[in-house]
């Protein structure tokens, strides 16, 4: 059965990527829930003052400027019916939501193997 190496003869990288990865999945499961994926500028319409309009995986939203100083801000969440959502949105949702539950087992199995390897090293120092 083969075995992982240990750089230098300790686990501290292994404990390092760990961290780097974690932080990593960390940042990347809570840009799911950014609205900035999409940025417009609207112009002053019929239908809406001028502002910017911001969609997002989960949800859309308008950020209107009243009076030069105000701002007012009207989101809409998505779901399942909507039917006007883009493909590539739907696509990001679907395929983030995997992402985020595949790199949860892959934390549950790097602790894993690093509590292997720091029990082993605990025994041979024994």
């Amino acid at each position: 059965m083969a075995t992982m190496p240990l750089f230098n003869g300790s686990p501290k990288w292994q404990l390092a990527g760990f961290m780097v990865a974690t932080i990593g999945w960390i940042l990347g499961t809570r840009s799911m829930g950014l609205v900035e994926w999409r940025v417009w500028y609207v112009n002053n319409t019929s239908l809406l003052p001028s502002g910017l309009a911001c969609v997002g995986v989960w949800r859309a939203c308008s950020f209107h400027h009243l009076n030069g100083i105000n701002r007012t801000s009207v989101c809409h969440h998505y779901n399942h019916h909507d039917t006007y959502i883009p493909h590539d949105i739907r696509v990001a949702q679907n395929f983030l939501i995997v992402v985020s539950i595949l790199g949860l087992f892959g934390k549950a199995a790097i602790v894993f193997a690093l509590r292997n390897v720091y029990l082993r090293r605990g025994q041979k120092n024994l």
